[in-house]
């Protein structure tokens, strides 16, 4: 036979057990919030850094385009300019065949002056 106060001794541990279950039970369940209230948060992060990955993408496509466009131009320039050395180099040729031509008169001009002398 278990004596009464014994036996209140043993209900107050069993109690004490189901009341310590009750608090990890809840413990477990304000863990769980705490978790899913950081993975909220990790998620916020997660779309932040996405978006600013995003704007950081299309800044580079903008650079990108400006450097197409840049490169265009002086594409542009360079052929320009190679046209302007063909114009020049025409230009000196046209100026060393008429500096031919002076020297031949200047030579002509001397013949006639020693055959006039």
């Amino acid at each position: 036979m278990i004596h009464s106060s014994r036996c209140v001794v043993l209900l107050s541990i069993i109690h004490g057990f189901v009341g310590l279950g009750g608090w990890w039970g809840d413990r477990a369940f304000v863990d769980g919030d705490r978790a899913i209230g950081a993975g909220d948060r990790a998620d916020k992060m997660t779309l932040r850094a996405l978006a600013d990955m995003d704007r950081a993408n299309g800044a580079a496509d903008r650079a990108d385009r400006t450097t197409h466009r840049a490169l265009a131009d002086w594409d542009r320039a360079n052929g320009a300019g190679d046209r302007a050395d063909r114009t020049t180099l025409r230009a000196l040729a046209d100026a060393d065949r008429a500096n031919s031509a002076g020297d031949r008169a200047d030579r002509t001009t001397l013949r006639a002056l020693a055959d006039w002398d």
